[in-house]
């Protein structure tokens, strides 16, 4: 199964998920190990398989999805090759081609509003936990600050009937045990945002934690450096 590569982002320390798009059978897949994380040793920096815009041919995957991680496939890397990693104006024709308008398209009907700014599905709920967004409003990425735990990247998204503040995972925007942002690389992102740069998101879901799987922003792809 080859797929390509449009969802790369931090968890844990030096942990990741990575998932991509299965043009023949036109769905993402979510490459994931038995009973164990991803981690920095499987990204293509590092002789691996992963990085934004990789094609991967992840062999002969086993399904293992349930609501609404319906992407999730068991995946054996040894069994698993990178086969080459999109031009940027190929890889941005790709991510316009499945984007959405509407992140209910994306998620069903399930995705519901929570709290005042955050929305997410109910466990065993939902079509799927991966798309690729279109957005619309006016747009702002920025650090958090927080006390106790490391600081977090945010993204705000303000529509004339309300406003989403979504959390950042992308691996790009921190540093490379993927803990704390990467302040210059931020900075230097949200500037464009700000200036209108044309945009896309890879949005999931998180895995269930507090009675929710909170919607997220995996990845920023920018008109103008999609793959970066």
């Amino acid at each position: 199964m080859k797929i390509i590569i449009n969802h790369l982002t931090r968890m844990a320390r030096g942990k990741i998920c990575a998932a991509g798009y299965d043009l023949e059978k036109k769905r993402h897949i979510r490459p994931v190990l038995h009973m164990a994380n991803l981690k920095r040793e499987h990204l293509r920096s590092n002789n691996g398989l992963f990085s934004v815009g990789s094609i991967v041919d992840i062999g002969t995957p086993t399904d293992i999805g349930n609501p609404p991680e319906v992407e999730d496939h068991k995946f054996v890397p040894a069994q698993s090759k990178h086969i080459k990693t999109m031009t940027a104006p190929d890889f941005w024709r790709f991510l316009n081609s499945i984007a959405k308008d509407k992140l209910r398209t994306i998620f069903g009907n399930d995705l519901q509003l929570i709290d005042k700014d955050s929305c997410g599905v109910p466990p065993h709920k939902g079509i799927a936990s991966l798309g690729v967004y279109r957005p619309i409003g006016k747009m702002r990425l920025y650090i958090r600050p927080r006390s106790v735990f490391p600081s977090t990247v945010r993204f705000v998204i303000e529509q004339p009937t309300m406003k989403f503040d979504f959390s950042v995972t992308d691996m790009r925007l921190y540093d490379d045990m993927f803990v704390h942002p990467n302040r210059n690389v931020v900075m230097e992102l949200a500037r464009k945002i700000d200036r209108g740069a044309p945009l896309l998101l890879s949005v999931g879901l998180t895995r269930e934690w507090q009675g929710w799987h909170w919607l997220q922003v995996n990845n920023i792809h920018l008109a103008d450096r999609a793959v970066w």
